[in-house]
């Protein structure tokens, strides 16, 4: 992944650059924003997609020291730490910075998603899982798990209940 295209910006941009390229696009293309379930689907894949990049430039930018790319096998530990300390958003850098994807590293992405909250992202993942090794229960469990999580996410009760957990900061 291309930071700087994915946020529409030219390498070398400012600090100032990045965050206010990453601020515009968050604002256009924000899940709620959307009006029916396929769109929310490819908004919430546009927003871990525009968050990922938005770390990777401010990281190329010199802000972020702690995101430092290092070898796979390193990467993918930190991945797994970062997931046990429930610190969501630094392990999906770390496994972002892994090149050899299957279907181990989707299962990990779809468990960090579900942590996350980005449901839908998170049974795209699953779906790879499973369409990866068709024979894994694992992978059919949680992909199945995160279809319930979708569909029962998308009612009132939940979405009111999930923007008082955002409005108060829980998780």
């Amino acid at each position: 992944m291309d930071a700087y295209r994915v946020l529409g910006i030219a390498r070398g941009a400012t600090e100032t650059e990045i965050r206010q390229a990453y601020h515009r696009l968050a604002k256009a293309c924000h899940p709620d924003l959307q009006d029916n379930e396929e769109e929310q689907l490819k908004a919430q894949e546009k927003m871990v997609q525009l968050n990922l990049a938005y770390k990777e430039a401010l990281q190329q930018a010199g802000q972020h020291d702690r995101y430092i790319v290092m070898p796979p096998e390193k990467a993918w530990a930190h991945a797994k730490e970062y997931f046990q300390t429930r610190q969501w958003e630094k392990a999906l850098v770390q496994l972002s910075h892994i090149q050899e994807r299957g279907a181990a590293w989707y299962r990990m992405q779809g468990d960090i998603l579900m942590q996350m909250r980005q449901w839908g992202s998170a049974l795209q993942a699953y779906k790879i899982c499973v369409q990866m090794e068709p024979d894994n229960q694992e992978y059919h469990q949680a992909a199945l798990d995160a279809a319930v999580a979708v569909r029962r996410h998308n009612t009132l009760p939940y979405r009111i209940l999930d923007w008082a957990r955002d409005l108060l900061g829980m998780t």
